[in-house]
């Protein structure tokens, strides 16, 4: 992935992440556990303006969903694998 990719494919994200309500005071979770992925997702976050909640995949289902229930993320950017360790989505 070059440099230039990296930056196409996060400025992506970011519009993707603005039309879903994504920006300042609307946090996005990032759960991925492919290291590139999680870089796009997270630049991608913070070019749409949002703060970004860093998941680690490999917590217990029970962590995932607290810290998602706590902190209220607009959207969660993860890929398959990773969402199904999150659980069920939080009702908010």
């Amino acid at each position: 992935l070059t440099r230039r990719e990296l930056g196409r494919r996060a400025l992506q994200l970011a519009r993707l992440l603005r039309g879903l309500g994504a920006g300042p005071r609307r946090p996005v979770a990032v759960l991925v556990e492919d290291p590139l992925l999680a870089t796009v997702a997270t630049l991608g976050a913070s070019f749409a303006g949002a703060a970004v909640l860093a998941l680690d995949p490999a917590w217990p289902a029970e962590a995932l969903s607290r810290a998602l229930s706590v902190t209220g993320p607009r959207v969660l950017v993860g890929d398959r694998a990773a969402r199904a360790a999150a659980g069920p989505a939080p009702s908010m």
